[in-house]
């Protein structure tokens, strides 16, 4: 791969990705989905404290068939954002993600450049309707919407209007278990779907996210595949920029 093409790849999958991912108590049990085969012992999504995805693969396709795939590992803190790491060939890390809130850090290792992006400039005024930890909770396969702007209908799906933002939210029979949402401002659409995981007590993590963003400049679908995920394990996340580093 051509060197401006890599650049590239690099760039648009860390935006992509960490659009679609954004935290810690006590140490509760350790669970390894695809290890050992044990359920979450947590009774609510919201008892969530520390999600750590510890592998995960992603594939992105772009309208101009130019495509990619990466591996690597995302912790999720509620309070403390999301990271997320970004590895090709040997397990080698091209880059790595923070995301809190309004604001995503991303570091180049390539290129050896670092960039800090607002979110804001993606999602507008659907910001304001989001909870602090929604990114998250896009990760967990929650709804994201603060509670206030809820209204649900008979038919079980959601749909909001918020000063020219659109969200739509379709749910699941009565266990309100988020299959899709959909972000429309103006021309611009991202739509999030998810596919259920191995079902726990109470819990249901999704295994796979898939995430298609139409702009007037990039048309581009992204599957992000988790294999393996440890919830409530006690950890830290720092975000820490390596001297040498250029904006």
């Amino acid at each position: 791969m051509k060197n401006v093409e890599r650049k590239r790849f690099i760039w648009i999958c860390s935006v992509l990705l960490a659009i679609t991912m954004i935290q810690c108590s006590g140490t509760k049990r350790l669970v390894s989905g695809e290890t050992n085969g044990a359920s979450p012992d947590v009774e609510e999504l919201e008892d969530i404290n520390t999600l750590v995805i510890t592998s995960y693969k992603l594939q992105i396709d772009e309208e101009n068939e130019w495509s990619g795939k990466l591996r690597g590992y995302i912790k999720a803190i509620r309070g403390e954002g999301v990271m997320i790491s970004l590895r090709r060939g040997m397990n080698i890390e091209v880059a790595r993600m923070w995301i809190k809130n309004d604001t995503l850090t991303i570091l180049n290792r390539v290129d050896r450049m670092v960039k800090i992006i607002d979110v804001e400039r993606y999602l507008g005024e659907c910001r304001v309707m989001l909870k602090n930890d929604w990114a998250m909770f896009l990760l967990m396969g929650k709804n994201p919407v603060k509670d206030r702007f809820i209204k649900e209908k008979d038919k079980g799906d959601l749909s909001m209007l918020f000063h020219g933002c659109e969200i739509e939210v379709e749910v699941e029979g009565g266990r309100k278990t988020t299959k899709r949402i959909e972000v429309r401002r103006l021309h611009n659409e991202i739509i999030i779907k998810y596919e259920n995981g191995k079902k726990g007590k109470e819990v249901q993590l999704p295994k796979k996210i898939e995430l298609d963003v139409n702009t007037d400049e990039i048309k581009v679908r992204c599957m992000l595949e988790f294999e393996d995920y440890i919830i409530n394990r006690e950890t830290e996340m720092k975000v820490k920029i390596p001297a040498g580093y250029h904006k």
